[in-house]
């Protein structure tokens, strides 16, 4: 696990309080996807453009057999880890607080250490884990701000309002749709054929000032960028691009 970029904060709604966001630094480890620690908690992992969409595709079916909550002299630890609980041996991002809280997480695992001078925290991470127990959890990546990477997210699913539940659907179907008509277009099979390699090639729906008859447009970030520009680019430059045109490869100066 790494430690969290930000002090971990508690997710509330209308002040009640329904779990747990652990912020992500700038780490390889807190942009891997959490597909591991889905698979622990039996979340089922479809593709995009398939159901279930909503909380289904975020709530826990299973109850992990590697979480352990420990509770020692001046702190409270909650966390899964790849390895068996041994000796008392905490996972070492754990062994840290800041305002009473800490936490730390990868694609494996997460951990949230609160002090016990807290009684709020103590309740909550204890709230927590009963959820846990009884399958009422959701777990999900969410929340990172402008420039930042998404957080992790342990919410109590029973506790997540049915406007944030409609708000999961409408955006899971709407990113469905999209990348279905990302498929339509043939263009990642075009680039591979072309041998036209990329860090990420993104979509999004079309800026108003992007002249384009998809109803798609592509962050790319482009290998050999002595050579290729990076940016948004619609699939007609795309297919340029191709060609050895348009605005991608750089102009000798």
């Amino acid at each position: 696990m790494r430690k969290c970029g930000k002090t971990p904060f508690l997710l509330t709604e209308n002040n009640n309080f329904f779990g747990f966001h652990l912020p992500a630094d700038f780490t390889a480890e807190h942009e891997w996807g959490i597909v591991d620690m889905k698979r622990c908690f039996g979340i089922p992992n479809p593709e995009i453009t398939c159901e279930p969409f909503g909380l289904e595709r975020r709530k826990a079916t299973i109850v992990p057999d590697n979480l352990y909550l420990i509770e020692k002299d001046k702190e409270i630890y909650l966390f899964m880890d790849r390895y068996k609980f041994d000796n008392g041996r905490i996972p070492t991002d754990l062994t840290y607080y800041r305002d009473g809280i800490g936490g730390a997480w990868d694609g494996d695992g997460f951990g949230i250490v609160v002090s016990k001078e807290n009684e709020n925290y103590c309740n909550k991470i204890k709230e927590i884990k009963q959820a846990i127990d009884a399958c009422d959890v959701a777990v999900f990546l969410g929340g990172g701000g402008v420039f930042e990477n998404s957080g992790l997210n342990v919410a109590i699913a029973s506790k997540i309002s049915k406007e944030n539940i409609k708000m999961w659907q409408d955006g899971d179907k709407e990113l469905a749709k999209l990348y279905k008509d990302v498929e339509e277009t043939g263009i990642k099979k075009k680039l591979e054929d072309a041998n036209l390699k990329y860090y990420a090639l993104s979509p999004s729906r079309p800026s108003k000032d992007m002249k384009t008859k998809y109803n798609v447009m592509f962050w790319l970030n482009p290998q050999q960028q002595d050579i290729h520009n990076y940016g948004y680019f619609s699939v007609e430059q795309l297919e340029e691009w191709i060609e050895g045109k348009g605005p991608i490869p750089k102009k000798k100066k």
